[in-house]
């Protein structure tokens, strides 16, 4: 068995939007945001993938993630599975950003990148036909 990259892919996942009442972000959890979600959802498998077929070992936690949340009703924030997340990178040899709607808006994937950095982890931008939009 050849070693294969571990890549860590990255996506935004939710709409998050600024409270009116307090100013700062919170969860939306709307219709519209319900769909998004999906759409994400399956934007990233399909990406997830193509890298796989390319020969990478991808871990894609919204592609574990969102249905464990649907079927349990589990909160679908950051906070909700940061330490997860964060263990997860640890341990993968890159990480890559799929730059779908709201990437660069994303406070969970600004975090994970961040932390990928801090743990000398590369940390490249790709589009949804793999190719490399530059590095973070």
């Amino acid at each position: 068995m050849q070693k294969k990259l571990v890549i860590y892919l990255a996506t935004p996942y939710s709409l998050v939007v600024k409270s009116k009442e307090i100013g700062i972000n919170k969860p939306n959890y709307s219709d519209q945001d319900k769909q998004l979600r999906i759409k994400r959802f399956e934007a990233v498998n399909k990406v997830a993938a193509d890298l796989i077929k390319k020969g990478f070992a991808v871990i894609s936690p919204i592609s574990q993630s969102h249905p464990i949340a649907v079927q349990e009703n589990i909160e679908g924030t950051f906070n909700t599975w940061a330490d997860m997340d964060y263990n997860i990178i640890s341990r993968c040899d890159m990480m890559f950003v799929f730059c779908q709607d709201g990437w660069d808006k994303s406070k969970g994937v600004e975090k994970e990148a961040i932390f990928a950095k801090q743990n000398n982890i590369p940390v490249f931008r790709i589009d949804n036909e793999l190719r490399i939009l530059g590095v973070m």
